[in-house]
């Protein structure tokens, strides 16, 4: 996929986190911390709680598509880390550099280093296949 496309498969971090959602949870959503699977969408005003889209009804606990996963925990978006796993992943040296990032994404120095470091430690996992959303880290091709 090239990047034209890729920006036009991801125009918003609602489409961004769709993708996500479809891969993680393949239409089956559970909770990250017991697993359950009762759960129901959280509507707040709280602005720390926004990203926090759903509720657990057993364990009573926040999730949102990004808990326990590698692109949780942090405030970029869902659009640039699809972009970021993208480049990084695309290339296979792995050697895309922090730069790349930076200049490519718009994003600082530091979170564009931050953000390769994470993706390299995903997709260089031992054990099997990396692991990128608590799934296989997909190619970005549908």
């Amino acid at each position: 996929m090239t990047l034209p496309e890729l920006f036009q498969t991801f125009p918003d971090e609602e489409a961004a986190e769709q993708w996500l959602a479809a891969i993680r949870w393949r239409g089956q959503l559970w909770c990250p911390a017991c697993g359950s699977d009762r759960w129901y969408r959280h509507r707040t005003r709280d602005p720390r709680q926004v990203a926090m889209r759903y509720r657990c009804k057993d364990c009573k606990g926040y999730f949102s598509v990004r808990k326990g996963t590698l692109l949780g925990q942090n405030k970029t978006k869902l659009r640039t880390w699809v972009l970021a796993i993208h480049l990084v992943s695309s290339d296979m040296s792995l050697r895309t550099s922090m730069l790349t990032l930076h200049e490519g994404l718009g994003i600082s120095r530091v979170t564009a280093w931050r953000m390769a470091k994470k993706i390299r430690e995903a997709l260089a996992a031992p054990g099997g296949p990396p692991q990128a959303c608590g799934r296989r880290f997909p190619h970005l091709e549908g």
